[in-house]
């Protein structure tokens, strides 16, 4: 079972913010219960709500949804 890393909340507040200034429109958190990153992600076909479990990740799937839109 892979261990969770515990973020300390400024990190996620700043990795949130970096995601959020770099793909304007999407809302990024981590859910501190569920331990993945999530991301709205407002695309002209649909919404869509991403989650991964790292930031990269969480870039990475944020892209991918906008590259079907």
């Amino acid at each position: 079972m892979a261990t969770r890393v515990e973020w300390a909340p400024d990190a996620v507040r700043r990795l949130c913010g970096e995601l959020e200034r770099q793909l304007p429109g999407v809302l990024a958190w981590y859910g501190r219960e569920t331990g993945s990153w999530w991301a709205f992600v407002p695309l002209t076909s649909g919404d869509r709500l991403v989650e991964a479990v790292s930031p990269r990740d969480l870039r990475e799937a944020i892209v991918r949804a906008l590259a079907r839109a």
